[in-house]
């Protein structure tokens, strides 16, 4: 007997068990501009990175009706990004750190643990390349 194969990109971890699975994941990470002019020049003399910011989008998130309303409170968690949410985790793969979700949508006639348009702030992203 065959099982069933969700297609994700995105695990969701509280206290390092999957609580949610993400399909969808689109990624927006920027870093502010901080820059000093000297007097005599209209260039920059100081051009470097600053605060960074590590926001996402998930088109549509999986999980328990009872998760879905402890993620909307603010309850922190950690998230695991990979091609089609390869499962053991192989490189290249993404772990967002200490995520909130910041806003939600959902369609009318959806029900449980479904939601959809989720954006997600992550207080650091660590890349896994090897």
């Amino acid at each position: 007997m065959s099982s069933v194969i969700v297609a994700r990109n995105a695990r969701i971890f509280k206290d390092g068990v999957a609580i949610a699975f993400g399909k969808g994941f689109n990624t927006d990470n920027s870093a502010e501009v901080d820059k000093d002019y000297s007097v005599d020049s209209r260039d920059p003399a100081v051009l470097a990175a600053g605060n960074n910011t590590h926001t996402c989008t998930i088109d549509t998130l999986y999980t328990s009706g009872a998760m879905l309303t402890a993620l909307l409170a603010g309850t922190p968690f950690a998230m695991d990004v990979a091609p089609k949410g390869a499962s053991p985790l192989t490189a290249p793969y993404e772990t967002w750190n200490n995520c909130v979700i910041t806003k939600v949508g959902k369609k009318f006639g959806v029900t449980g643990g479904v939601a959809q348009n989720v954006s997600i702030e992550a207080q650091s992203v660590t890349v896994h390349d090897t």
